[in-house]
């Protein structure tokens, strides 16, 4: 899986160069480095990319929560969590799971 991973991120971070406002770029980049471990690396990428441009994008706040709490920084993940469950009870983001 790491090859595939590596590919990615090699993917998502030309692209991110490409068009440096297109915010999926960075929030896949730290994705595929949480996927090889890289965690303290994905949340920098996140934060610097993603949440410091549009600190209200859905998917980059649950993506910060979900690194927040690999990181083990609980208390900071927490009012994140409640924000996108609100995000999400009022379909300003689609849960994972929906069909």
């Amino acid at each position: 899986m790491a090859a595939s991973a590596n590919l990615g991120l090699a993917a998502a971070r030309r692209s991110r160069n490409l068009d440096p406002l297109y915010l999926y770029a960075p929030l896949a980049e730290a994705g595929y480095l949480q996927q090889l471990g890289r965690v303290t690396e994905a949340f920098a990428i996140l934060d610097r990319q993603v949440i410091s441009v549009d600190p209200t994008m859905g998917y980059g706040r649950w993506a910060e929560a979900s690194l927040m709490i690999e990181l083990g920084w609980l208390d900071k993940a927490a009012p994140l969590v409640v924000a996108v469950e609100n995000d999400v009870a009022e379909l300003r983001v689609m849960p994972l799971g929906w069909n």
